[in-house]
C-alpha cells in the first residue's frame, strides 16, 4: 500500500472538480470533504470514469463543522476527475482527493470521530471498532 498523489480545492458554488492524471490501474481514490462553515450537510462525489463514490463516513456535529469521506476502489488507469457536489452554495468547504495503490478491491471502514464537544475547547474522540491488521490498512483523518 502506498500514497501516490493528491489534489485539493475549495468548493465555490455547488460543485468542485478534482482532476488526477496518470492514475494507476487498481488504485483507490479517496475523497475527503471538510466543511468549515454553517449550512448544508449534504455532499455527493462521482468519478467521470468509475461513477459514484461510496460514502464511508459522514459526520457533522452541531457546531457546523464536519467531514464526509468517499471512496472508489480498483479504478481503471488514466485520467480521472472526481466532482464533489454540495446542496447549497452558501457553505465553506474544501475537498481533497488522494490516490492510494495496494488497497485492493475494498476495505472495512472503521469509523472514528473527533469533535470540539458541546463546549469550546473540550475535544473528545470516539472510535468505531477494532482495526484488522491482516490486510492493507490506511488511517484517514480530515477535519472541518
Amino acid at each position: 500500500m502506498a500514497f501516490v498523489q493528491t489534489a485539493s480545492a475549495n468548493i465555490s458554488g455547488s460543485t468542485i472538480s478534482l482532476p488526477l492524471t496518470g492514475v494507476a490501474a487498481g488504485s483507490a481514490l479517496i475523497v475527503a470533504v471538510a466543511q468549515t462553515g454553517a449550512g448544508t450537510r449534504s455532499y455527493t462525489a462521482a468519478d467521470d470514469v468509475a461513477g459514484s463514490l461510496t460514502s464511508l463516513v459522514s459526520y457533522f456535529p452541531t457546531l457546523a463543522r464536519g467531514v464526509q469521506i468517499f471512496v472508489v476502489y480498483n479504478v481503471a488507469a488514466g485520467s480521472h476527475t472526481v466532482t464533489v457536489t454540495q446542496s447549497s452554495t452558501s457553505v465553506t468547504a474544501q475537498a481533497t482527493i488522494i490516490e492510494w495503490s495496494g488497497l485492493g478491491t475494498g476495505a472495512t471502514a472503521i469509523v472514528g470521530t473527533f469533535d470540539d464537544g458541546a463546549a469550546a475547547n473540550t475535544p473528545y474522540c470516539a472510535e468505531g471498532g477494532s482495526i484488522d491488521t491482516t490486510g492493507p490498512c490506511a488511517i484517514i483523518c480530515a477535519g472541518g
